[in-house]
């Protein structure tokens, strides 16, 4: 099983979840439960890429079928 720090990006537990927060809030006015779902999963995905944790917000778009990305392409 892999590990992930989660601390790569973000500078600690308040700005992860302040990334939580806000991915949520993206995904509130989608139109069904699984479309929320997938919204925040791209939106936490997006938000953790932005913050520098390529590992972790790669990991978690792949949930999705989102293509991984690399600082280059950031």
């Amino acid at each position: 099983m892999t590990t992930y720090n989660l601390f790569n990006g973000p500078a600690g537990p308040d700005d992860l979840q302040q990334l939580i927060h806000q991915a949520f809030a993206e995904a509130a006015f989608a139109p069904s439960d699984d479309a929320r779902a997938q919204a925040f999963v791209a939106s936490l995905s997006t938000r953790l890429l932005m913050s520098g944790d390529l590992q972790l917000g790669n990991a978690i778009g792949t949930l999705i079928g989102l293509r991984r990305l690399d600082a280059d392409e950031l």
